[in-house]
């Protein structure tokens, strides 16, 4: 696992120093390449780089430096050279970005970009390493835990005072995987639950449970559910879709259909009070279309 720089982890855009002036300290020193060294003050000057000629640098010889440095995690350099030159910038973004992928730290892409984290900080987070008795975790970085079982085993994102605080990612032995906001150590606000057999809810949280209005449960088989949550079930107004097309809109409560509803089937709708039992979790599977209720509908 890569160890970033104080300096990545504070510029999430890679690239937004301040000072236009800072010039390339060491681009990269090694047997086999050439050593090139900048320093600029007011006492010396050793060697004054412009743009015209760093676009001189033949593109081979740009892309090899930039890889290296890459590959032995020199960020601060990296940063460095990107604010000297634009063609560099870009050269560094596009060999980053390919290495990044090949080692499949750009998972989730859309979701972090939806989250407002670009892959850049999304790396950069998960080039730091906290470790799991560190009782000073702030900032952005990773801690990795050891356990057995359907269990947290690493969490990616922001920390507060030792806890998962801000937007950031879980993981549990399953493959279950959570990414999304925090607030001291629960899922709070907005965010993605996927689970390993292809199930995810998008939507509200509120202390660890489904919680908020025009959410989104979406299931492995195809059904849909839409509407709203509250203490991890379905309740108030929502709409469930079944994988064949025929789909529920009415009242729901603690999970089941609870209230006026109707459900449009191909032979037609069938619109009445509805009643389901409260003691099914209704919520991790796909409702009955015609459940065993004395007021539920029937399909004649």
């Amino acid at each position: 696992m890569m160890v970033a720089s104080n300096a990545l982890l504070e510029h999430s855009t890679l690239y937004p120093f301040a000072n236009n002036k800072m010039m390339i300290d060491t681009i990269v020193s090694t047997s086999s390449m050439t050593t090139i060294s900048c320093a600029k003050s007011n006492q010396q000057m050793m060697m004054s780089v412009d743009e015209s000629l760093i676009e001189m640098l033949p593109n081979e010889m740009r892309s090899e430096i930039f890889s290296k440095l890459i590959e032995s995690n020199d960020w601060n350099t990296l940063c460095r050279a990107s604010e000297v030159s634009w063609a560099w910038k870009m050269e560094i973004d596009r060999l980053w970005r390919n290495y990044c992928v090949q080692n499949k730290m750009t998972s989730d892409e859309d979701i972090w970009t939806k989250k407002g984290k670009n892959w850049k900080w999304v790396c950069a987070c998960l080039s730091n390493n906290f470790d799991k008795d560190d009782a000073d975790k702030n900032g952005a970085g990773v801690c990795q835990k050891s356990s057995v079982g359907p269990v947290e085993i690493r969490y990616e994102g922001e920390w507060k005072e030792n806890k998962k605080n801000g937007v950031g990612r879980i993981w549990w032995s399953n493959g279950d995987r959570y990414l999304g906001d925090w607030t001291s150590d629960s899922k709070d606000g907005y965010g993605y639950m996927m689970w390993e057999n292809g199930d995810m809810y998008e939507g509200g949280w509120k202390s660890d449970l489904r919680d908020g209005t025009n959410c989104k449960y979406l299931y492995a088989n195809g059904g849909i559910y839409q509407g709203g949550y509250c203490n991890d079930e379905r309740h108030s107004d929502g709409a469930f879709i079944w994988p064949d097309g025929e789909r529920f809109v009415g009242k729901w409560k603690a999970g089941g259909r609870f209230g006026k509803g109707t459900l449009y089937t191909k032979n037609g709708p069938v619109e009445q009070e509805w009643e389901e039992s409260p003691f099914v979790n209704y919520s991790d599977s796909l409702p009955a279309k015609y459940p065993p209720s004395k007021n539920a509908g029937s399909s004649s």
